[in-house]
């Protein structure tokens, strides 16, 4: 494989690089992408459907305890320098963790959020590790590798039970327990994918991209689809503008010309804008329980209920929220509420500052050195859209959140460096 990627590597650190020769770096894409399959929820999803679903929310406990604890020792014994700096070039995140664990306290589900804390102090470890020990090329041609083989052994389980029964019969949900989990990790691979396709100059990478991208369709989830190729198209859109003046003008024109014909669009058709997605004006219940979880919010708005215990199996709250509603939920469907529900605005706003520091490092990359942190942009721009409808980034469930803090500590240490270099 021959292209771009060089230039994404930051100019620290120095010593020990993970994947340095060619043949290195072969298996690390490998190793990376059989890491990220392991943690993406699919492999332990189907095994407790065949089994018992108690088993579920076990072994996902145990392979990311196990994980993070592995590549925390990997990260420090290779790179201890670089791994202690990332911690400090991304204190947000950790704060965020700080009061997620402290949340443990007030929890009404204390149970619930240590073990769920537990799983997101791992996650975090994970990703602090990967974005420690691996290049910026690396990172995306496994994740973008790891989302081909999702996608062919979501295929293959199609005849056994990859199809959905119950709420959305027919819908493809392949390994996962439903199809929004599903269509969720296809979107990381189709938008990793179209990054190695641009950086690497190879179409064939695009292939996988509509691969998975048919994927998304087959399980019918219009939340991951629309995200993903507005992901996609701001990804092109910046390769193309950052080519140069004319090129920048020429594509700002262009999309505020396309922004206002699909405003006046939303405009002209108003609610019936849903109808031409398929989606109900209530995006499949999700306005139906958005009243009642906001007033649940706005009674416990500093620090919330504790992390995820609001929706647990014990929960007498969110018993009330589904009764009230007249909804069966599992979770706010809107990644903000459930952040606000889980640790109030205290750790909504160590989030945010981390999340807002991320897209600002991704923005600063766009003309400037290590290239590498300027895909954090797009990849924010479609983890946004679909957080609107999803609790995408609120939980350690699922892959979005896992690849978004991965990009987000690169980036901001990627920043410090540059910083540091001069």
């Amino acid at each position: 494989m021959s292209g771009s990627f060089a230039s994404w590597d930051n100019p620290v650190p120095s010593g020990y690089r993970f994947a340095s020769a060619p043949s290195a770096q072969l298996g690390a894409i490998l190793g990376g992408a059989i890491l990220i399959v392991l943690l993406s929820g699919g492999l332990e999803s189907f095994l407790s459907r065949q089994t018992s679903p108690d088993w579920n929310n076990r072994l996902t406990l145990v392979i990311y305890l196990g994980t993070g604890f592995v590549a925390t020792v990997f990260a420090l014994l290779s790179q201890p320098v670089t791994y202690a700096r990332m911690l400090g070039a991304n204190w947000p995140f950790v704060m965020y963790l700080a009061v997620i664990g402290a949340s443990a306290y007030w929890s009404i589900d204390r149970f619930e959020t240590l073990k769920m804390a537990m799983q997101m102090a791992a996650l975090f470890a994970i990703a602090f590790a990967l974005a420690a020990t691996l290049s910026w090329r690396v990172l995306v041609l496994s994740l973008a590798t790891a989302g081909l083989i999702h996608g062919v052994m979501s295929v293959a389980v199609i005849p056994i039970d990859g199809l959905m029964t119950e709420i959305h019969p027919g819908a493809l949900r392949g390994l996962w327990m439903e199809k929004n989990l599903f269509a969720a990790v296809m979107a990381v691979g189709a938008f990793s994918c179209g990054v190695a396709a641009l950086a690497e100059r190879n179409w064939l990478w695009w292939m996988g991209t509509v691969f998975l991208l048919a994927l998304i369709v087959l399980a019918q989830s219009a939340t991951s689809l629309l995200a993903t190729l507005a992901g996609l198209s701001a990804l092109v859109f910046l390769e193309f503008v950052r080519r140069g003046p004319r090129r920048f003008f020429t594509g700002i024109w262009t999309v505020s010309v396309l922004a206002g014909i699909l405003l006046s669009g939303v405009l002209v058709l108003g609610s019936r804008v849903t109808e031409l997605f398929g989606r109900e004006a209530t995006f499949t219940g999700r306005t139906q329980i958005w009243p009642t979880v906001v007033r649940y919010i706005s009674e416990a708005p500093e620090r919330g209920y504790g992390f995820m215990a609001f929706w647990s199996e014990k929960s007498h709250l969110r018993r009330r929220v589904e009764l009230e509603a007249g909804f069966d939920a599992a979770n706010a469907h809107n990644t903000v509420m459930d952040i606000l529900l889980g640790v109030g605005w205290l750790g909504l706003a160590f989030f945010a500052i981390g999340f807002i520091r991320a897209g600002y490092h991704g923005l600063r990359a766009l003309y400037g050195g290590a290239g590498g942190r300027r895909y954090m942009v797009p990849f924010m721009i479609m983890a946004v859209l679909a957080s609107i409808t999803e609790s995408t980034l609120a939980g350690p469930d699922g892959l979005m959140l896992l690849t978004f803090m991965i990009f987000a500590a690169k980036a901001a240490y990627g920043h410090h460096a540059v910083k540091g270099a001069h």
